[in-house]
């Protein structure tokens, strides 16, 4: 089932917003093209993250640290966060001024308020035409001038005492709302990308979308891969972030940013990709007549195979991104409230982005490659990982697959000599358990191992959702497999340690724990 009439869903995406108007969308383009600010492109999107992050940074779930340790929200005080809260709102109303033209700024209209004894019916009439959004430039005023005004309530409140979540929260609700009346600048939708700094960086990925057959399949891809840049473009601004001129309330509405889309875009990848790919392969089937279906059976088989491959590899993507965050925000970072030196902060930030970014970029090149298996990163990414990042990561990945693997053959076994087959609720949720781990990350380590009984082993693991593959009589040979693939993994753990890159690089165990430990809360 493949297209007809090729069409380009990256070039539609560029071209349109899922939140303007038409006509909307053409006045801040034409607002944008005239703004002679240098860099401009850079300068909307820090600012419109800025307004989205600072949202984000709302939710406690989106701060840095140990879940386990954190304080309860109503029994901390909450004057940090204000703190940073207050810079952040600072720095936007700064940029938003160098955003906006000044001769039809709303707050031009308030220092003439502040400035002069009017009449009630005049005072009235400025605040009307104050509230005015016929333009992008009117639009972002207004929002400007409510954010200075928060500014100043903030400001107030720090210095009234203790700030409670309730106060902290209520500021930032005021702040969404405002974005929200927005008719020009609202950065809030997760899956809307902007033709003014989403357009991809890599000419080869732009040319690859386009060329896919499948309609499903390209419209998919085409959201993964924007939504992988967007993530790559938010640790770009965290690292380049001017903390000594701005303070760190940006760059935590930043890291709550990443975390806060991290998390979206990662249920994207397992789930709601999956959901788009069945749908579009199911509205696509509908339309054919019996007939036709007979006369392009092997054009949809093919489809469906790569659907399937690319649903397995994104369901893959999706559990590792959200393995990635846990290990950023939950044990590499610190808490706000833990931070003690900010140069051993910002080291750290640093690091862990390094990281963050290697996954990032691999997961857009292994997706390129579903299309394209000749594509070298090097040829995507300027800075791509280097080969020793890469077998590292790999090594730790079937190391930690391994000990997973070993639970579940132990517990197998110990189920053969107790009992002719497992019972209770706990069997059958371990084995459920299994089953997400291997879906999670064991595909993609098949995809690197090459391991010539992959179908079989992929059929092995579907099977264990079947109560009577519980029966002893099935466990024998579910467990054979399973130790055949253990070995193999053994194996290949070897061998990638005797690489040359590798030769004076230990295995970090502790690091490799760490992170199974983290995966085993993240699945």
């Amino acid at each position: 089932m493949t297209m007809s009439a090729k069409r380009n869903y990256y070039a539609e995406l560029m071209k349109a917003s899922t939140w303007l108007r038409q006509e909307q969308s053409d006045a801040r383009r034409i607002w944008f093209e005239s703004h002679d600010m240098a860099h401009r492109a850079q300068f909307l999107f820090r600012f419109e993250m800025l307004l989205k992050g600072l949202v984000c940074f709302g939710n406690p779930a989106n701060h840095p640290g140990n879940i386990v340790r954190r304080v309860p929200v109503a029994e901390k005080s909450w004057d940090v966060e204000m703190e940073l809260l207050v810079s952040s709102l600072r720095t936007l109303c700064e940029q938003g001024r160098r955003l906006c033209n000044s001769t039809d700024c709303a707050f031009d209209f308030e220092r003439f308020i502040d400035s002069f004894q009017t009449s009630d019916l005049l005072r009235t009439d400025i605040m009307r035409r104050s509230l005015e959004q016929d333009t992008p430039n009117q639009s972002l005023a207004l929002m400007v001038s409510v954010l200075d005004n928060l500014l100043e309530t903030a400001n107030t409140l720090l210095l009234s005492g203790a700030i409670s979540y309730h106060v902290f929260s209520s500021v930032i609700a005021l702040v969404q709302r405002e974005i929200h009346r927005s008719l020009y600048f609202n950065p809030l939708a997760i899956f809307d990308f902007r033709s003014e700094y989403d357009a991809i960086s890599s000419q080869i990925i732009v040319d690859i979308l386009p060329s896919i057959d499948s309609h499903t399949a390209q419209r998919v891809t085409t959201m993964t891969q924007l939504s992988l840049f967007r993530l790559l473009h938010y640790i770009d601004i965290i690292e380049t972030e001017d903390v000594a001129r701005n303070g760190f309330g940006p760059l935590f509405s930043y890291l709550a940013l990443l975390h806060s889309d991290g998390l979206a875009f990662s249920e994207f990848y397992v789930s709601g990709s999956a959901k788009w790919m069945s749908e579009g392969f199911s509205r696509g089937y509908k339309t054919l007549s019996a007939a036709h279906v007979k006369q392009q059976y092997d054009e949809l088989n093919l489809e469906f195979v790569g659907l399937k491959s690319l649903r397995e590899l994104l369901m893959s993507a999706g559990h590792q991104l959200r393995l990635e965050l846990k290990k950023v925000f939950e044990h590499l970072l610190p808490s706000i409230d833990e931070v003690q030196d900010p140069d051993d902060l910002m080291t750290t930030i640093h690091l862990s982005m390094n990281a963050f970014r290697s996954f990032l970029q691999n997961t857009v090149v292994l997706i390129a490659r579903e299309y394209q298996t000749d594509i070298n990163g090097d040829a995507i990414f300027a800075d791509f990982t280097s080969d020793i990042t890469r077998s590292v990561r790999l090594r730790r990945d079937i190391w930690m697959f391994q000990k997973i693997l070993q639970a579940f053959i132990a517990k197998a076994n110990d189920a053969l000599r107790t009992a002719d087959q497992w019972v209770g609720t706990d069997t059958v949720n371990f084995i459920q358990t299994f089953v997400s781990y291997f879906r999670s990350m064991g595909y993609q380590l098949l995809r690197y191992s090459d391991y010539a009984q992959f179908d079989r082993f992929i059929m092995l693991v579907e099977r264990l959702r079947d109560e009577d593959a519980l029966e002893s009589q099935h466990l024998v040979p579910i467990i054979a497999e399973c130790e055949a693939f253990y070995h193999h993994l053994d194996t290949l753990f070897h061998n990638i340690s005797h690489r040359e890159e590798l030769q004076h690089i230990d295995f970090d165990k502790h690091d490799a724990a760490t992170t199974l430990k983290l995966f085993l809360g993240a699945t």
